[in-house]
């Protein structure tokens, strides 16, 4: 079966949504929701990055954790950060 361009991108679109997909936000978003990637916000760090809880206010002050691949890889430059985003509701709430 052959999609259209229309028909992909919707059907991705769909694909995006389903449970246990993670989602893509903007860098604006993360850092927004982080408060810049504060030390206050730092939940922890590991051999994979650096942990960030995260409050996504449009989205009904969804909680969240970023994780960040680098120790700070955009501060000091203009570079698009791509972060691994799950949502956390009832780990994050003992807070």
């Amino acid at each position: 079966m052959k999609f259209t361009t229309a028909e992909e991108r919707s059907l991705k679109m769909m694909l995006k949504r389903l449970p246990g997909v993670p989602r893509e936000f903007r860098f604006r978003e993360l850092n927004e929701a982080t408060d810049g990637f504060a030390e206050t916000s730092k939940l922890g760090q590991g051999g994979f990055g650096i942990v960030y809880k995260g409050v996504l206010r449009k989205e009904n002050d969804m909680v969240i954790a970023v994780r960040s691949s680098q120790e700070r890889p955009w501060k000091g430059k203009t570079t698009s950060l791509r972060s691994s985003l799950s949502s956390i509701d009832c780990a994050i709430r003992t807070l």
